[in-house]
């Protein structure tokens, strides 16, 4: 990169200053600017344009600002020198940088990869101890993002997002540049000879988005008789707001209809649907701890409750929502799920009637990965990595039988399975409904819920890592 690259941030920073940025965004850093923050950076136009745009504006603390990039890995080369190019400009800004590359060296899902590279971001918030995250999107991000959703059918909510600042689990995600195009992004960065990464496979038509960018938002702004971007802003905007009064007007109602942790389905009906379905969907992420509801399962909720007649509907395995006598509640069932033993490769994915996927994945860990399964910072719940001491070329999936025994990490010898898992208070169902993970002699390598088996631990110099992942389905 020819010339000074904190001059050109500087001189870049002149033509777009804070004055323009997205107000409540650009509010919220000035608010927040003692802490720690991270911008993730792709090496594309928007991220490069943001991250020197920071840059320019807080001189003073570069050393509190790291910059994190994800290698998608689906690009070869192409993604090698992203990461080389993003790494090279955080270092001439004066900024910490950090890497990770996709597990996975096949391209996987929108969904897939987008999980894995949010992992991957939570893991270095952690680490940096940072409660702001930055990223570069844009004004066209918005109208695709509005095109998106609309075609999958969503209401006010769904409509708002991007949003300029959005509470993201532990930390915040920063989007100050929202008001700006790509257009003038890209003008900006070429008049002061600032090089960016062109991903090729946004001209791919594969996916929805890609479409929506190349054929449908061209066309709607040439359509239009007006500034579309503009517009655009102001409706998610107004959505937004609409949204906010919304979620007050909901969570009020929910403390009227809240019974210890049940509902009053009598006063729920009375309200308007909208509302109605906001209450209970609050109600099941907040009283009940479980997952936020589809609008399709909350249609039906919603359209039961207003027929006045008791109904049980259910959200997923094994609990559903059931209202009788008036009180909408919670209730669990054992449902035992049989399945036949199944033969998978060491790369495989399998849905199993339970409601749950198992994924096993060839890996190659970082430093950092490795420093963290060795310390044991791993959700035995859901994942464990393990290393076989030989090498054979498939795994064995079953549910639990009579005479079963398992020797967990931790443990000096093998234990009868049955009394390990009443150790753990397991109620029948979690014992026969868990899957577990055996090799070619059918020795138990893994169980959801345990430390992976002695026989197959990660160490320091592990060659062979192989992935086990168990997860609830997405419906």
């Amino acid at each position: 990169m020819d010339g000074n690259l904190l001059f050109k941030a500087v001189q870049l920073y002149k033509n777009f200053p804070c004055e323009i940025w997205d107000e409540s965004a650009y509010q919220f850093l000035e608010l927040n600017k003692e802490e720690r923050w991270c911008f993730a950076c792709s090496g594309g136009a928007d991220s490069i344009f943001g991250l020197l745009n920071i840059r320019a504006l807080y001189q003073k603390c570069p050393e509190r600002i790291s910059v994190i990039h994800f290698n998608h890995k689906q690009r070869r080369h192409d993604s090698i020198d992203d990461q080389k190019y993003v790494e090279k400009v955080t270092r001439e800004l004066g900024f910490t940088f950090y890497s990770k590359k996709m597990k996975s060296t096949t391209a996987t899902s929108e969904g897939e990869m987008r999980q894995e590279r949010m992992s991957f971001y939570d893991d270095i918030m952690k680490k940096t101890q940072a409660r702001v995250l930055i990223q570069g999107h844009n004004s066209d991000d918005v109208a695709e993002t509005f095109l998106w959703r609309i075609s999958r059918g969503v209401g006010v909510e769904g409509l708002c997002s991007p949003r300029p600042i959005q509470k993201y689990k532990n930390y915040y995600i920063i989007r100050p540049f929202l008001s700006i195009s790509k257009r003038d992004i890209k003008e900006a960065l070429l008049k002061h000879d600032i090089p960016w990464r062109e991903d090729s496979t946004n001209q791919s038509e594969k996916h929805l988005r890609n479409r929506l960018r190349l054929n449908t938002l061209p066309n709607w702004k040439k359509d239009v008789d007006r500034d579309l971007l503009k517009g655009v802003l102001k409706t998610r905007k107004i959505l937004d707001e609409q949204n906010e009064a919304l979620n007050h007007f909901a969570d009020s109602q929910l403390v009227e209809c809240l019974l210890n942790k049940d509902l009053n389905a009598s006063k729920l009906s009375k309200l308007p649907k909208s509302i109605l379905k906001k209450v209970v969907n609050k109600w099941v992420i907040e009283v009940t701890q479980a997952n936020s509801l589809t609008n399709n399962v909350l249609e039906k909720i919603s359209s039961s409750l207003l027929s006045n007649s008791d109904f049980q509907i259910r959200i997923s395995s094994s609990t559903s929502i059931k209202c009788s006598g008036k009180i909408l509640s919670f209730t669990r069932d054992g449902v035992i799920f049989k399945w036949k033993t199944c033969t998978v490769p060491l790369k495989f994915r399998l849905s199993l009637p339970n409601g749950y996927t198992l994924v096993g994945k060839k890996l190659e860990l970082s430093d950092f990965e490795l420093k963290k399964i060795l310390a044991g910072e791993v959700n035995q719940n859901e994942t464990a990595y393990i290393s076989p001491k030989t090498e054979f070329p498939e795994f064995h999936i079953r549910r639990r039988i009579e005479g079963d025994r398992f020797r967990p990490l931790g443990l000096k010898k093998s234990k009868k399975l049955k009394d390990i898992m009443i150790d753990k208070k397991w109620n029948k169902e979690r014992k026969t409904n868990t899957p577990m993970v055996l090799n070619a002699e059918g020795e138990i390598l893994w169980i959801p819920g345990f430390p992976p088996s002695e026989s197959c631990k990660i160490s320091s110099d592990s060659q062979n890592v192989i992935s086990l992942t168990y997860l609830r389905t997405l419906s």
